[in-house]
């Protein structure tokens, strides 16, 4: 169970991040896209571990 709300807790960091960013300066579609693969990879990962 604490590896379960471990990993919640960084996707919540790794989105929140990714809004702060877009807010503050604008990034090139080439970053937005690897951090949006960063979050799919890093919720692929939780599925796993969850199942």
């Amino acid at each position: 169970m604490a590896v379960l709300s471990f990993c919640r807790r960084i996707f919540e960091i790794l989105s929140s991040t990714e809004h702060v960013r877009d807010n503050k300066e604008r990034l090139t579609s080439h970053t937005k896209d690897h951090r949006r693969i960063l979050l799919v990879k890093s919720s692929l990962i939780l599925e796993v571990i969850l199942n």
